[in-house]
């Protein structure tokens, strides 16, 4: 017997092979549709909000993210994930939440959390809790809300505290530049109002506001880009948030500002 017909075959390279001809296919289809005037490209999966956030943050030198509507800290934790290592101050009025923020933030050094809501004026305030939690509000959900979304219907409402982000900052003294995040469902001028003293060492502001009425008495998109103009801010960044996909109606967006002069 030959000795090199007793060593086994390597088998063929059927997964290159493959391969070879999978990038074959695609550049002649590509190659089509460029010749008919079309391109196509690999649709990102990083929302636009997200990947200009992550740029802000550095370019910006931002020294402390303000976390107001923190919920249980998820957003707060994919800001630390993305790599910032500086402070962040988390504002959350509900009980439940409060304990999982807590929880999650508990063996972080730089992140500071606060069991209050953030408003125009200092005081007590009662708070819709959804039943999903993140839909909570100090306003009254609106039947439009309700209907898109039957989980967040309001279970129950609980008291709270709400502070000035202002005052905090005066008593707390963080570092500046800031990058505030605002998520209060209906609450996000009554919050700009409270923070209007220190909103011109605020580069960015990242919020979702509403382009329909989802609680009762809120301002809506219009009315809060208003007041950000007026006060030297520019829209970024507008990205689609809440939708009834029944109706194709956008109900939220999700938005990012920046102060004229900042980049």
């Amino acid at each position: 017997m030959n000795f090199a017909d007793a060593v086994p075959k390597a088998p063929p390279k059927t997964d290159n092979l493959m391969i070879k001809k999978s990038f074959t296919w695609n550049s002649r289809i590509r190659h089509l549709l460029q010749r008919l005037g079309w391109d196509f490209h690999r649709y990102p999966t990083t929302r636009m909000t997200v990947i200009l956030r992550r740029s802000l943050l550095k370019s910006l030198e931002i020294r402390t993210f303000l976390d107001v509507g923190a919920n249980t800290g998820e957003f707060a934790e994919d800001v630390r994930k993305d790599g910032f290592n500086e402070s962040i101050l988390s504002f959350e009025p509900l009980s439940s939440a409060f304990d999982e923020l807590m929880r999650r933030s508990d063996s972080d050094v730089r992140w500071e959390c606060f069991n209050c809501a953030v408003g125009r004026e200092n005081g007590t305030a009662v708070i819709h809790v959804a039943g999903n939690s993140v839909s909570s509000s100090l306003l009254p959900m609106a039947e439009l809300h309700s209907s898109a979304a039957p989980d967040s219907v309001i279970k129950f409402t609980e008291k709270v505290s709400v502070r000035r982000l202002s005052d905090i900052c005066d008593e707390r003294k963080p570092e500046f530049p800031a990058y505030l995040k605002i998520d209060t469902q209906g609450y996000e001028l009554e919050v700009l109002r409270g923070a209007e003293s220190h909103l011109t060492r605020i580069p960015a502001i990242e919020l979702e506001v509403s382009i329909s009425e989802l609680y009762k008495g809120q301002p809506l998109f219009p009315d809060v880009h208003q007041f950000l103009e007026n006060h030297g801010y520019y829209l970024a960044s507008l990205e689609e948030g809440f939708v009834d996909r029944e109706i194709n109606r956008i109900l939220q967006a999700e938005c990012i500002y920046l102060r004229k002069g900042s980049i």
